[in-house]
């Protein structure tokens, strides 16, 4: 192999070629010995390879987690060595967090369905890299507010409830907007009062009469 030397012709060769040996045989004569020799070359190949945060992949013989250059040494079909040098990028992995609030009856999309519940939802995509991307959102439902309250006015006059200025004894409702943003409910409850009309004329002709 390349880098390897043997001796032929009388000195270490390291350089293709026919090399001639004379020896003595055992009846005394001259033995010839031509020897063809091949040097053989090893291969050098350059590989890049990614991964995700948290794989791993064998390479110098041993499972690999963090990036750099690591070598391995095979072996060619003549037998010489096949350096492989292989540059490993580790790729980070994606992680994002989004805080969400939704009102009571509303619902949003998130680990995969329709959540109404306060709590925190996973979900991992994929980058553009190909590696995991976890989305966490940090879900917050908020009530919806409720409040009732009870208004006298008398015959003939009007409240402003339901939607529309109202002259009749009822219950009504109108949906407002909290400070949270959610609705807010509010019950009327509306009485009238009746007006009572008092006839005084027989007292002033009393008055008069006296």
């Amino acid at each position: 192999c390349e880098g390897d030397s043997i001796l032929l012709g009388g000195n270490y060769q390291i350089v293709a070629g026919e090399y001639i040996d004379s020896l003595i045989s055992s009846s005394g004569c001259d033995s010839i010995i031509t020897t063809t020799l091949t040097v053989g070359t090893g291969f050098e190949i350059n590989n890049t390879v990614s991964i995700c945060e948290g794989d791993s992949i064998l390479l110098a013989g041993d499972y690999q987690m963090i990036g750099g250059v690591f070598q391995d040494s095979l072996q060619s079909i003549l037998g010489c060595d096949s350096i492989i040098s292989t540059t490993l990028t580790v790729n980070p992995n994606a992680e994002t967090n989004i805080p969400v609030s939704i009102c009571e009856g509303e619902n949003y999309f998130a680990a995969g369905a329709s959540q109404t519940t306060t709590g925190i939802y996973f979900d991992t995509l994929t980058t553009t890299l190909g590696c995991d991307s976890i989305v966490i959102t940090d879900l917050t439902v908020l009530p919806n507010t409720a409040n009732a309250i009870a208004v006298e006015i008398c015959e003939g006059d009007e409240y402003f409830a339901g939607g529309a200025m109202q002259s009749i004894t009822g219950i009504f409702q109108d949906t407002l907007v909290s400070i949270n943003g959610c609705d807010s409910i509010l019950t009327t409850a509306l009485t009238v009062l009746d007006v009572f009309e008092i006839n005084n004329t027989a007292l002033i002709l009393s008055l008069i009469h006296i």
